[in-house]
């Protein structure tokens, strides 16, 4: 028999906290008991990019952003974690790149396909 899991606190649970403890609201009544769930939101929603919407995306983008964009469909990483990366993190041996510090705090390595390896020579 398996006990069903109990849910982490979701980020406005964190954040209100956090707010709670800096002393910038004077108390946790408004993300506390007395909000209710989303009925059917208990999961994320899976979703992916198609090519077009990968490449409209892109074009979409300032050209200044552009290539912080395609790094980021072409790693999956995150905002925070490409912006810590260098040239010296790209090792095109294995074709991986190295994230110093990713959301756990920890380095992971992301395997890039070839036409990301290519991107990133």
């Amino acid at each position: 028999m398996q006990l069903p899991r109990q849910r982490k606190p979701g980020a406005d649970h964190v954040e209100g906290d956090h707010a709670y403890d800096e002393g910038h609201v004077a108390n946790r009544d408004g993300w506390g008991r007395k909000l209710k769930p989303f009925r059917g939101v208990g999961v994320a929603k899976v979703a992916y990019l198609t090519v077009a919407q990968a490449r409209r995306l892109i074009n979409a983008a300032d050209p200044d952003f552009r290539l912080l964009v395609r790094a980021a469909l072409e790693t999956g990483c995150r905002y925070s974690e490409l912006t810590q990366v260098t040239v010296n993190d790209f090792n095109p041996d294995s074709n991986t790149v190295v994230i110093p510090k990713s959301k756990s705090g920890k380095a992971r390595h992301v395997v890039l396909t070839p036409e990301g390896a290519s991107f990133f020579r």
